[in-house]
């Protein structure tokens, strides 16, 4: 079993603000209970997840210097490596309000500017990080004037290095990092329906959307569908995994632990393992507020919950 070592990059890390809400309603005033702030963005939360895996991970990106003691007390609280480019300015801020009928609102601000000067320190970073890690997954938004060609360009050194590329974004940037073929690519219905031009709703309508990417040239590529569980198609196969019903608590970073579990079950070489420990993971997720895997026997328990098939067509 090769266990490999991962980098995550967040390029646009947010402070999460978490309220609760008594039946939000739109064009009124609603009235909320701010329950916590949570130093965030989707490749922290992917690091935050495979840490508590057990796996080797460095969390990497961008971080604004003028708000940044909150994100340095979660990596350290949390025993996280961490190897960040400082740059001026704000942290952005996203304000998820989750209703008592069980959805949640997310509402996001803009943070950060980059300068050529940071851009270049983090290309650095990366190409250092790349002499000992095994894989990189870039996760989240990018900071609003960076461009995607220049991360596409990242992606398709790294793959000339023949390291292991993740992509979980969307718009702009799912549309562009496809074409550079990464390792992997996790959109849900909605990104996939975005890319596509069309509709992805059916489960029938995903395993031919997973199926066109993966003609595209990726070699992974897993579709959530949220309740109605994960496709994960690859050119041998396709398989779909069913979760347990849950009564979901939050859907803060469940996609992100979705990409967690599968990068950490790589290491096992069993796909009925590797798509079944996303699953369970991004379950485990949505079943409580906050990120991460607070107890491994949880997790076998819900393991032991999902139901993974092979798709006939």
């Amino acid at each position: 079993m090769k266990v490999n070592k991962w980098v995550t990059v967040t390029l646009n890390p947010a402070i999460d603000l978490s309220a609760q809400a008594q039946d939000l309603a739109l064009n009124q005033v609603n009235s909320v209970q701010e329950t916590k702030r949570y130093a965030a963005g989707k490749g922290i939360n992917v690091g935050k997840v495979l840490s508590d895996l057990g796996a080797s991970v460095t969390l990497s990106g961008f971080l604004g210097r003028h708000n940044s003691k909150l994100f340095e007390t979660f990596f350290a609280s949390n025993g996280l490596n961490t190897h960040f480019v400082m740059v001026d300015g704000t942290n952005r801020t996203n304000i998820k309000i989750h209703d008592t009928s069980g959805g949640t609102t997310d509402i996001n601000f803009n943070g950060f500017r980059v300068e050529e000067s940071d851009i270049a320190a983090l290309h650095k970073t990366i190409l250092e990080l790349a002499t000992d890690h095994d894989g990189f997954i870039f996760a989240g938004s990018l900071p609003e004037n960076l461009s995607e060609h220049i991360v596409v360009g990242w992606i398709e050194e790294l793959k000339q290095l023949g390291k292991k590329v993740v992509l979980d974004s969307s718009k702009k940037m799912l549309c562009a990092g496809i074409k550079a073929k990464p390792w992997l690519v996790k959109p849900n219905e909605t990104e996939i329906s975005d890319y596509l031009g069309r509709k992805v709703e059916s489960m029938e309508e995903a395993v031919d959307a997973a199926s066109e990417l993966v003609e595209q040239g990726i070699d992974n590529v897993i579709v959530s569908l949220g309740e109605k569980g994960l496709i994960w198609a690859t050119q041998r196969q396709v398989l779909i995994a069913q979760p347990p019903k849950l009564t979901p608590v939050s859907t803060v970073g469940a996609g992100d632990s979705v990409v967690a579990g599968f990068c950490w079950a790589s290491q096992f070489d069993n796909p009925e393992r590797q798509v079944a420990s996303a699953t369970a993971i991004g379950a485990l997720a949505v079943s409580q507020t906050g990120v991460g895997v607070g107890s491994l026997d949880a997790l076998d328990a819900m393991l032991k919950q999902v139901f993974v098939r092979e798709y006939v067509g």
